[in-house]
């Protein structure tokens, strides 16, 4: 375990320098400041406190070519997750929120084969020119990732700044695309971005942009899970072109229940959308991660339902024959238990983070599941989403 401080005693003064020494395996315990952007190459934890102000990281970072990572409670002005074979989490970031992101997209993912973003806050850009275009939040293009618990809004379009202009396009929140299988579970809001205003004078109405879409696939597999009041919805437009909360297009397969979904809803071009009925499970988790603190496992599914719960450590995903979705975690379990649901509140399993020293940075995850149900588009048992709990400091 490593400190970093860019205003005090640390082992390190940047996470640039920290990065460059310490071996794969090791754990970057990150004070609040501000630091320039990384690339992180190989297999690190990066950790804020739980209870201090986020670092504030200026820039692009990189996590590329890593066999996997964990990075939680970081304020990234954007970034990019290419090319990492394991797992991968970012967990409590926000990205493109305290610095405003500067390209499109703000988080961009690439040939990831299994990334976690959870309880994350992202903002695409807004333009601020009449030649740009409101930005994407989050591109998900050839790759495997869950989405839980975070808020995704895209980028607003360019207001008109003379008279008689139009206003400009937005972009998405999310855009999933080249064979990408995206999970989305719990999350507060997905919302495209507002559509640029226009200015027409007193004598003409404005016309405004297009809005930007909630949820946008393109030959892509698309899960989405949550409860009310989970949102997926177009942006908000006045005198413009309306988005939708659903765009699929491409041969995309998109499966959605729980949520409330905004109007106009679907737009579907030579592809299937289905809505499944009972709401489908899913998993989420509440709590701030920090040491002999209690955090919490939730589990929602419909009443009556049969569930086998696993809590493991992170690891390379498993498929199992007769599940419909792989186990995100290292097999056997550390534990299995069986469980009910017996109405609409969650079955909750607290777990209390051990304070002893030296534990920063350890994991634990589970997911659930569900015999009695098939997954959406696969063969097999239900398999929730994994959701994951990291000790911090």
């Amino acid at each position: 375990v490593w400190t970093v401080d860019d205003n005090g005693p640390a082992d390190f003064p940047s996470i640039v320098a920290a990065v460059a020494a310490v071996a794969p395996g090791d754990v970057l315990l990150v004070m609040p400041g501000d630091y320039a952007s990384f690339t992180l190459d190989k297999n690190l934890t990066i950790l804020s406190s739980a209870t201090g102000a986020r670092p504030r990281v200026t820039g692009r970072t990189r996590f590329q070519a890593a066999a996997g990572f964990i990075a939680v409670g970081l304020d990234l002005q954007e970034a990019i997750v290419f090319h990492v074979s394991g797992p991968g989490l970012l967990d409590d970031c926000r990205l493109g929120i305290f610095v405003p992101a500067i390209q499109d997209p703000t988080l961009r993912i690439d040939s990831c084969q299994q990334l976690t973003i959870q309880g994350c806050e992202v903002r695409g850009f807004q333009a601020h020119l009449p030649s740009q275009v409101g930005a994407t939040a989050v591109l998900v293009d050839s790759s495997t990732v869950v989405l839980t618990g975070s808020v995704i809004e895209g980028g607003a379009g360019w207001d008109a700044a003379c008279i008689p202009c139009s206003g400009g396009d937005a972009g998405p929140a999310i855009l999933a695309r080249g064979g990408s299988l995206l999970t989305v579970a719990g999350c507060d809001t997905i919302r495209g971005g507002r559509a640029g205003f226009g200015d027409y004078g007193m004598s003409y109405p404005p016309v405004d942009g297009t809005a930007g879409d909630g949820i946008h696939a393109q030959a892509s597999t698309v899960l989405i899970r949550g409860r009310f009041p989970d949102v997926v919805a177009p942006g908000y437009e006045d005198w413009g072109q309306q988005g939708h909360a659903i765009v699929a297009e491409a041969g995309s397969q998109i499966a959605w229940s729980g949520v409330t979904l905004g109007s106009p809803q679907i737009l579907a071009t030579a592809s299937t959308v289905i809505h499944p009925s009972p709401d489908e499970p899913f998993m989420e988790i509440l709590g701030p991660g920090l040491p002999g603190t209690i955090q919490e496992f939730e589990l929602r599914g419909p009443i009556g339902s049969y569930a086998l719960v696993a809590f493991g450590f992170p690891s390379a995903a498993t498929a199992l024959p007769g599940f419909g979705a792989s186990f995100w975690m290292a097999l056997p379990p550390v534990v299995v238990v069986s469980v009910v649901i017996s109405g609409l509140s969650p079955v909750v399993f607290p777990v209390t983070l051990p304070t002893v020293s030296g534990l920063e940075g350890a994991a634990l995850t589970a997911q659930a599941a569900f015999p009695g149900q098939h997954t959406p588009f696969a063969t097999g048992a239900f398999v929730t989403n994994p959701a994951t709990v990291v000790v911090r400091f």
